[in-house]
């Protein structure tokens, strides 16, 4: 359990007796016998109003300024993390209590993290709160487990991180997690946890990016957008894993089967609705198989001189490319976004649709950069 301290009252204990915030924090819990905080930790405890400390961490400081606990606490009223922000959820959804995903990194920016956590030991025992907080594995947390555990074996390394995986953008609290991936839940495990977390968060300021090296582009895996594009595309390309369990192939082959039928011959508006709507509930059940289509959208531009004419007619062709990945690849940072890599081991097919190519504004004479007119400069 955390609870809010009286920092303006820690800070006039420590003037009256004439101490730095470094040497409260290393000097005088030597004297005593008891463990180091942080001079920033000391900082917090004084200047910032929300931060929250651990029991232990608060009957040290009551130790060293010799003063009875409950003067530091704020309203001698412990301090409920997460359950609070669970029991407004529970009441919206009229009582039905579901995990929530308090860390969601692409959509909210006040994201809360426990803190005072610097100060745990393997020995410390975890609230209930800690235990059983939700938040949600992706891979840029996965990846930030190379900075936290930098003393560890990278097979190791790599083997926890493919445990990881398999909670990857499913809601889950730390006891499950640990339970999940063979481990005993600690204090030193949850606070290397916490650290993947800021780690990769957009909005900690400790956030770090971490590339995938081996990507070459970005693909989107949003639904609307996708539909939009498709319907604009003159060619497509479709590349797929394969999957292990025959009803997730199937899904596959009906979504490659309807846009192949998509672009097999000019439909109607009733007709392109109809397929549309089928590729939407397929996609669906493949995203509950944790499975998600990705796109990219590309261009491509061709000319030839027109003899005739005496100019250089342009085309271009809209070309989509898609690909069906499963969550768990390394390729896949959020349900969003798909980093795709160069070398892939899947069933790919291209084709040309229906669909005419579009004829663009042409190069007259002057805009040439050649004085052949019998050049063809693909």
């Amino acid at each position: 359990m955390y609870l809010k301290l009286n920092g303006k009252r820690i800070r006039e204990l420590r003037k009256k007796r004439g101490w730095t915030q470094e040497e409260l924090g290393s000097k005088e819990m030597n004297a005593k016998g008891l463990k180091q905080i942080s001079t920033r930790t000391i900082q917090k405890i004084e200047n910032d109003h929300t931060f929250l400390c651990s029991k232990k961490m608060i009957k040290n400081i009551a130790n060293v300024l010799v003063i009875d606990v409950n003067e530091l606490i704020i309203n001698k009223t412990e301090v409920i993390l997460s359950n609070t922000m669970q029991d407004t959820i529970d009441k919206s959804n009229g009582g039905k209590h579901e995990h929530v995903n308090f860390l969601t990194k692409s959509d909210q920016k006040n994201i809360w993290f426990p803190q005072g956590n610097e100060e745990m030991e393997e020995g410390d025992d975890l609230s209930e709160e800690q235990l059983n907080r939700i938040f949600t594995v992706d891979e840029a947390m996965i990846r930030a487990s190379d900075d936290v555990y930098t003393d560890a074996d990278h097979e190791a390394i790599w083997d926890f991180n493919d445990k990881l995986r398999e909670f990857k953008f499913i809601p889950t609290s730390y006891y499950d997690l640990a339970n999940g991936i063979g481990e005993t839940p600690s204090a030193k495990k949850f606070q290397n946890l916490v650290k993947m977390e800021k780690l990769s968060n957009p909005y900690s300021y400790e956030y770090k990016s971490y590339p995938l090296s081996d990507s070459k582009e970005i693909l989107s895996g949003n639904k609307n957008s996708f539909f939009e594009h498709l319907s604009k595309s003159n060619q497509y390309y479709i590349e797929s894993f394969i999957p292990k369990d025959e009803s997730s192939t199937e899904l596959i082959l009906k979504i490659i089967q309807n846009i192949d039928k998509y672009f097999e011959a000019e439909a109607s508006f009733s007709e392109e609705f109809k397929i549309k709507s089928t590729l939407a509930s397929l996609i669906e059940q493949l995203e509950n198989k944790k499975i998600g289509l990705f796109f990219n959208m590309s261009i491509s531009r061709s000319e030839q001189f027109d003899a005739v004419h005496g100019y250089m007619r342009c085309w271009e062709t809209n070309y989509i490319k898609i690909i069906i990945k499963e969550w768990s690849s390394v390729s896949v940072r959020t349900k969003e976004v798909l980093h795709d890599k160069k070398n892939r081991i899947s069933l790919s097919t291209y084709k040309e649709g229906w669909r005419e190519i579009t004829e663009v504004d042409p190069i007259y004479p002057d805009d040439q950069e050649t004085d052949d007119p019998e050049r063809i400069p693909f």
